[in-house]
């Protein structure tokens, strides 16, 4: 059997072996996002399905896009940044709960994780293009921090008032996951029991691969191998890390991940972080929110948590793999 590889950010790779099944799998792909979505369906649907399923898709996409998307200018979220006013807006539900998620997680950090902190990103020279060769100065960084953070937010009924009337609100480290578990609503909706759904490497799988049994998940290191992997029928998964996006200056690299509590880009060891959790939204956010965190931070709260995790800490001799007390047991692809 020849296995196919579906590439995808970060360190998540979904392993689907080929076989004599592989003929009776639906397969649909895509742009969304500024990455690409792409769902595998086990079971056996009607071609009628199979269309209305990708017209849906593409509506909810859409969708979502409208609603959270920083790159639309005409999204409720850009709007929302946009609006340089301190009293209550309403929003769509959608967005709310989100961002309801991401300052319960913004809170169990201590704000080292916060979706407020787009203006900051900019300085450092990410989220934009950039030829400057000059770092932030220490009083530009203490401006924007003290003007950002999501204790500023306020959420009330059905708006969301913002006590800075330049705070912004950057959901792309919680989207792509709550994009993942809708999809997977309209999948299922079908009928269908065994399907993947991903996109941009957040994942949610349910039941089997094709060939009935779990569906394989290899863990990337930042040198590209996979040597180890996980198996799982129903999960949520997510990663995230710092070795592919960065900028240097000096022979120095910095890291796009940004420290809520500092404003400045993380320097700890760890490099990857691969997150379980009861929802591919959440673990879109925790697996960020971890990568911020240095390990032995990151370590404790999962465990207070029960958040199963898997850490790529970087030591003297190359990577070392440190997964949570719940996260599934390690195989070797």
């Amino acid at each position: 059997m020849r296995p196919v590889l579906l590439r995808a950010v970060c360190i998540l790779w979904l392993i689907i072996i080929s076989g004599s099944s592989i003929a009776n799998q639906t397969i649909l792909t895509g742009p969304t996002m500024g990455t690409s979505w792409s769902v595998i369906v086990v079971d056996k649907l009607a071609d009628n399905v199979v269309t209305d399923l990708e017209a849906e898709i593409a509506s909810e996409l859409a969708r979502i896009n409208a609603l959270m998307s920083t790159y639309d200018p005409d999204s409720q979220l850009s709007q929302l940044n946009r609006l340089e006013a301190t009293y209550p807006v309403v929003l769509h539900k959608d967005v709310l709960a989100v961002v309801n998620a991401a300052m319960n997680i913004s809170a169990l950090t201590n704000g080292a994780y916060d979706v407020t902190l787009g203006p900051l990103i900019r300085l450092w020279g990410f989220g934009s293009k950039t030829n400057s060769a000059e770092l932030p100065a220490p009083a530009q960084i203490n401006e924007l921090l003290s003007r950002s953070g999501y204790k500023y937010i306020e959420l009330a009924d059905n708006t969301l008032r913002k006590q800075y009337a330049g705070l912004e609100v950057d959901l792309s480290s919680i989207a792509k996951g709550y994009a993942v578990d809708k999809l997977g609503d309209l999948v299922a909706a079908t009928g269908a029991k065994h399907f993947s759904v991903e996109i941009g490497g957040e994942l949610l799988t349910r039941g089997n691969n094709a060939n009935g049994q779990q569906w394989r998940i290899g863990i990337e290191q930042p040198d590209t191998t996979t040597k180890f992997g996980i198996a799982v029928n129903d999960a949520h998964i997510a990663s995230s890390g710092s070795y592919r996006n960065y900028r240097e200056v000096d022979g120095k690299r910095y890291s796009h991940l940004i420290d809520g509590r500092t404003g400045n880009p993380i320097t700890h060891s760890t490099a990857a972080v691969t997150v379980l959790h009861s929802s591919t939204m959440l673990a879109d956010a925790w697996a960020t929110a971890l990568m911020v965190l240095d390990f032995d931070s990151a370590l404790e709260l999962v465990e207070q948590q029960n958040i199963a995790a898997l850490f790529t800490v970087k030591k003297p001799t190359g990577f070392e793999l440190k997964p949570s007390r719940s996260f599934p047991m390690l195989i070797t692809e």
